[in-house]
């Protein structure tokens, strides 16, 4: 495979973490504002406070950035080791 077929680990895992903290920070939003209805179970995988609180918010961001970091990163791998 060419070298411009290969995923940048780098731009991966920063867009995993971008991505995954989009989404926690609409399900925080959506538990603040309405309640832990339907979003809860995905702020309960980044932390153990309650949904809405800005604890929640902190903790779970911080979390949530680091595992679609990682999440990113090992998929541009995988992506690249399987391409060959």
């Amino acid at each position: 495979m060419s070298e411009t077929g290969r995923l940048n680990v780098v731009r991966c895992a920063a867009t995993g973490a971008a991505l995954l903290s989009a989404i926690f920070v609409l399900c925080w939003l959506a538990a603040a504002l309405f309640g832990a209805i339907g979003s809860h179970m995905y702020m309960a995988m980044f932390t153990p406070t309650l949904p809405g609180s800005f604890i929640a918010l902190a903790a779970g961001l911080c979390w949530s950035i680091l595992f679609g970091a990682v999440a990113g990163g090992l998929l541009a791998v995988f992506y690249n080791l399987f391409g060959r």
